[in-house]
């Protein structure tokens, strides 16, 4: 590999570059699509020349020779989604290399020429570049980002309409990509204008009023233009249903307003088909702060694996660094739950399921040797699959951009064990990820009857639209004539239930709980059950536990070995904020009968845990 090729590598996500304009200038730095999916690695650099655009491939995987049809698509694709390479996430196709450059070729460098515009509003910046091969169907995808920094801004949107609005500055310019649908039972596909606004009053604005102009559209917000992006560059779409290619909307802009200079509030404003002067939904505009967890060692093991993204749309980079490994250890790997101790600090790895994390359920006889294929085509939590095992090692130090592993969202890994085995699968080591440097707020219900267990609800204190985490232990009381159950229901009602000196109480008495909470209004008519999903979690009812993570199966409480035999669950929920208005604390949790019933079975009051100030 030359010395440009590592130079623009190394640079790769690590700087950021802040201009001293009130524009997002253009930078001279290149554009890179880094390869890691569909069993390819390597990367196709877009360089400034003084005759035009250098292109640059240097592919490896697959069979060597293997030819590839290369274009590029509208829309940026999402890594580590079911998918993230199809058609109807990436859109309609924008540049076709094969036909003007022929095809490229696993293994054999190429450097050529073209045309192609890197700045301007037609720019390739965050698109998808897809890698074909017509002869295997072989398919591969990276998004084209700067080599440099990116700033990330997002707004989610509640009502009437449901979804995100992205936006990512660079020296390159801006990108403004948006994924929405309506929530309010409207079933057609509609076109809008939109722009930024600029408060006009102070930047400390409390969640009570964030929410009020989330439910009131906006009408009341006393703010002034900030930047037009329907006059600038086009039209934001909204779509019928979730996640749909008729909802989904990218544009580049050269010259938009640098968002990091803004001192009051910016809010997103999509405004009516109807009556383009009239608001129709709405959200905060905030900046996306990098997440950074880590996994730290104590025992058997020394040292820690830490973690960090930039965004939900940045590879995550992990710095491994473990030693005392004493030969010990073979393989590692995220698990699908967390490390919990109770009482006896001598058992190795208590409360893990010793299964590694596999959220897209990637098949284990499809899985290539470690570290031989891309990382799209082990398990999310394969790490020894693929970085490569630890086999032999006293001590050993690593880095490396992971495109599929997340911090951000349904399928993050913070709060799961990381857990060393040994040779013959016994775990040697284990640690939780845990995020670094932030306040959580952490808030419980507790069952005894009909059912028993709890549910450990944690997020992070200073941001509410932070994910939450979700740890839930369920079974039925020892002694109970109960089988194992299945699909039932769960959510968090409107209201707490008197509870007297009990956490729960029967069935019938949870009918004081209201109805599931729904603070935006969300509508639950015809096509609800089938759109409400946890990468839609904007369609769903706040409280839709089940919509949003999935239905429970509940067993009896038994003890096998030295392990009860209990249902343990772990989740993480995009939206379920446990402070201000729309917060569940002091509401209840809600389990259903089984087989998607929908009478009550058991039911607690959700209570916040003080003890957690300050760290």
């Amino acid at each position: 590999m030359d010395q440009a090729r590592i130079a623009v590598l190394l640079v790769l996500q690590v700087l950021w570059h802040v201009t001293e304009s009130q524009v997002v200038s253009t930078s001279s730095n290149g554009l890179v699509a880094s390869i890691d999916s569909g069993g390819l690695q390597g990367n196709v650099e877009f360089l400034d020349d003084p005759k035009g655009t250098a292109i640059r491939v240097f592919l490896r995987g697959g069979t060597y020779g293997e030819k590839f049809r290369w274009k590029i698509h509208e829309f940026p694709a999402v890594p580590g989604t079911e998918n993230p390479c199809s058609d109807e996430k990436i859109g309609r196709m924008y540049v076709d290399f094969t036909e003007t450059h022929g095809p490229v070729t696993a293994g054999q460098d190429m450097v050529l020429l073209s045309n192609l515009k890197l700045i301007g509003n037609a720019s390739i910046l965050g698109r998808t570049l897809v890698l074909r091969s017509p002869e295997t169907g072989r398919l591969s995808c990276a998004v084209i980002q700067p080599t440099s920094r990116i700033r990330t801004y997002q707004a989610k949107i509640s009502t009437p309409l449901g979804g995100i609005v992205i936006v990512r500055q660079s020296g390159f310019g801006t990108g403004i990509l948006s994924q929405l649908w309506y929530v309010n039972g409207t079933r057609r596909d509609s076109i809008h204008r939109w722009a930024i606004l600029q408060t006009v009053s102070s930047p400390t604005e409390s969640p009570t009023a964030i929410y009020q102009n989330e439910i009131t559209r906006c009408a009341n917000l006393q703010a002034t233009p900030f930047f037009h992006i329907s006059e600038t560059v086009g039209y934001a779409a909204v779509g019928r249903e979730p996640n749909a290619i008729t909802g989904r909307t990218y544009h580049t802009v050269v010259s938009a307003p640098v968002l990091e200079r803004v001192q009051n509030n910016l809010y997103i404003v999509i405004y009516s088909d109807i009556d383009p002067s009239e608001p129709l939904a709405c959200g905060r505009l905030t900046a996306v702060e990098p997440r950074q967890a880590m996994a730290k060692f104590d025992s058997e093991v020394a040292g820690e694996i830490s973690f960090r993204q930039e965004s939900a749309f940045d590879p995550t980079l992990v710095t491994i660094n473990l030693s005392d490994l004493n030969r010990k250890a073979y393989s590692y790997g995220i698990d699908e739950l967390p490390l919990i101790f109770r009482g006896d600090k001598t058992e190795v790895c208590p409360n893990v399921k010793t299964t590694i994390y596999n959220p897209l359920k990637k098949s284990p006889d499809a899985v290539p040797e470690p570290s031989k294929g891309s990382a799209d085509q082990y398990a999310v939590g394969d790490l020894s699959g693929k970085y490569g095992p630890l086999h032999n090692r006293e001590k050993h130090f690593q880095q490396v951009y992971d495109s599929q592993l997340s911090l951000f969202g349904v399928n993050s890994i913070v709060g799961r064990a990381v857990v060393i085995y040994y040779p013959d699968g016994r775990p040697l080591a284990c640690a939780n990820v845990e995020l670094s440097g932030r306040r959580v707020v952490t808030a419980f219900a507790t069952f005894d009857f009909p059912l028993q267990g709890q549910l450990i609800l944690r997020q992070d204190r200073d941001d509410l639209s932070a994910d939450t985490s979700v740890y839930l232990e369920l079974s039925y009381p020892s002694g109970a004539s109960h089988t194992k159950t299945y699909h039932h229901p769960w959510h968090v009602n409107e209201r707490a239930i008197p509870t007297g000196q009990r956490f729960s109480l029967s069935g019938i008495d949870c009918l004081q709980a209201g109805s599931v909470f729904n603070p935006y209004n969300v509508s639950v008519d015809g096509y609800y059950f089938s759109h409400c999903s946890g990468v839609a979690s904007q369609r769903c009812q706040i409280g839709d536990f089940s919509g949003k993570l999935g239905y429970l199966d509940i067993p009896p409480f038994g003890v096998q070995g030295n392990k009860q035999q209990i249902a343990r669950y772990y989740f993480t929920d995009p939206s379920l904020p446990l402070a201000g208005p729309t917060s569940v604390i002091g509401r209840s949790v809600v389990i259903n009968e089984p087989d998607f019933g929908e009478g009550r079975l058991a039911c607690a009051n959700i209570f916040e845990h003080y003890s957690d100030y300050g760290k």
